[in-house]
């Protein structure tokens, strides 16, 4: 973690640092400064990044486990179905092949 400066405020982060800081490459964190889905900096042609409203973007696209969306996969498994039976899209799939 980055030393704090005068003033309490923690130095701004480069690009590549934040790609180190997301496991990601640096590339792809330009396609978020590109698309605006990243806070960021532009000085003159540099672009640079605040920690602390890099923290707060992160704590906001954190998902909690309760609040997971369910996978289409198991949105195609119907619920008043024995297990291991097939949904209702994959008999209408069945039947348009057999017709066929």
């Amino acid at each position: 973690m980055p030393t704090r400066t005068s003033g309490d405020r923690l130095p701004l982060m480069d690009l590549p640092a934040v790609a180190e800081r997301l496991g990601v490459n640096q590339r792809h964190i330009r396609r978020l400064v590109a698309e605006r889905r990243i806070p960021y900096l532009k000085w003159g042609h540099l672009l640079r990044f605040d920690p602390v409203e890099l923290d707060a973007w992160l704590d906001s696209a954190r998902c909690s486990s309760a609040a997971a969306v369910p996978s289409r996969a198991a949105s195609l498994v119907s619920t008043d179905r024995p297990h291991g039976s097939v949904s209702g899209r994959a008999e209408r799939a069945g039947a348009l092949l057999e017709e066929h």
